[in-house]
């Protein structure tokens, strides 16, 4: 019975695991999302200030 529990113990520990790395990895995707919008705002407003558009 001990190994069933381990085992079902181990198995919890890497859903939990892999939900943290999704997690993650959605975070890291948003944040790239709107580093590119930010950076593209900032070549906007330059090419403004210097009246390249």
């Amino acid at each position: 019975m001990a190994k069933r529990n381990t085992g079902r113990h181990l198995a919890a520990g890497l859903r939990a695991a892999r939900r943290a790395a999704i997690g993650a990895t959605n975070d890291a995707r948003v944040v790239a999302v709107l580093l590119v919008l930010a950076a593209v705002a900032l070549g906007l407003e330059m090419a403004a200030s210097f009246h390249v558009i």
